[in-house]
């Protein structure tokens, strides 16, 4: 049994919140002093992306081992581009995770979701929210979210297409989606939702999962989020997840998600495997990029974990596109179609 206490209080854009959590017994009365030294300061940034939207900022308490609860509550309303200073305490290795909405006058929603962290005593951060770009993305170990697994001949999915450059995953709606399943290249059941279930055959077999999910009309960036999946599976007696990884993106964009038109741009990305999956290392990464939404492709240049892009000198978008193969051999192709925008002086 655990037993959770917690208290929130907003002042303007200063929010403070406290949580502590007891094991194995019932709270019927709690005290508890706080040294303003012992928090820990977070700095939200939540850059603009849908227009005229308005975003929700959500910060919950987990215990310092285990999967974190899901619980929502102070919940702070945002017009971005816009900042909140948040303050949390760091008793007991307590950890903090965050949740976003963005919602839209057109009623497209927008959600991102980040790892639970460990903060230090009197530590300062920052948190960008909201920045692309947004693509294909895969949970934390301890993210209480099962992207893709097999549990003896069903192989069930759940993949958010949509998370952002800090590493949170994140999900769109309304959005057109379409996933399919093949084994040893026959069809194996597809689905108008990313979260499905097929029944497959019985033993191993070499399997390709297809996931596509295109935005509303109101969306910006992102607009059409792909990814393809290559890997092997046999029947399993316990739940296991596929070796899965995804391409994430990191580009430094502004509180608008734009970089500058006409200037050479470095793009960070990392290969990020499932947590908890036979997925190995990358092997090789190829990164194509297009500025015609996708019309037309070339390969980019990298520098190790960099993308190197010439922008060119007019307002528009950059689209990219990736390839990733493992040391065992799965691989993923993955493409975001507007991935971020580029703005002329």
């Amino acid at each position: 049994m655990l037993t959770r206490v917690s208290a929130h209080y907003q002042a303007g854009q200063d929010s403070y919140r406290l949580a502590w959590f007891e094991r194995d017994r019932m709270i019927t009365g709690y005290d508890r002093a706080v040294d303003p030294k012992s928090l820990a300061r977070v700095r939200v940034d939540v850059a603009e992306h849908l227009p005229g939207a308005q975003v929700l900022v959500s910060r919950q308490a987990a215990p310092s081992h285990g999967v974190m609860p899901t619980r929502y509550d102070g919940l702070h309303e945002l017009t971005p581009p816009s900042t909140l200073t948040e303050y949390v305490n760091t008793d007991d290795g307590i950890r903090w995770y965050a949740t976003m909405v963005e919602y839209g006058a057109d009623d497209q929603i927008n959600t991102l979701s980040s790892a639970p962290v460990r903060l230090r005593p009197g530590s300062v951060s920052t948190e960008l929210w909201n920045r692309g770009l947004f693509g294909p993305s895969l949970p934390a170990e301890d993210q209480p979210r099962e992207v893709a697994s097999r549990t003896g001949d069903t192989i069930a999915v759940d993949l958010p297409m949509f998370g952002d450059g800090r590493g949170s995953i994140g999900d769109s709606w309304p959005a057109t989606e379409h996933v399919s399943l093949y084994r040893d290249g026959q069809l194996v059941g597809e689905s108008d939702w990313l979260m499905e279930s097929f029944t497959v055959p019985a033993g191993g077999g070499t399997y390709r999962l297809v996931a596509d999910a295109e935005r509303g009309e109101s969306a910006v960036l992102s607009t059409r989020s792909s990814a393809t999946w290559t890997f092997r599976s046999e029947s399993t007696s316990s739940p296991t997840r596929l070796p899965l990884s995804v391409v994430r993106f990191t580009p430094d964009l502004d509180a608008r998600n734009s970089a500058p038109a006409g200037r050479r741009f470095m793009v960070p990305f990392t290969v990020q495997r499932l947590a908890g999956s036979a997925a190995g290392p990358a092997r090789e990464v190829v990164v194509e990029v297009s500025y015609d939404d996708g019309a037309t492709w070339s390969r980019a240049k990298t520098a190790g974990s960099k993308v190197v892009l010439d922008h060119p000198g007019r307002s528009g978008f950059v689209s990219l596109r990736a390839r990733s193969t493992d040391v065992n051999g799965n691989t993923v192709e993955q493409s975001v179609i507007r991935a971020y925008r580029i703005t002329a002086p």
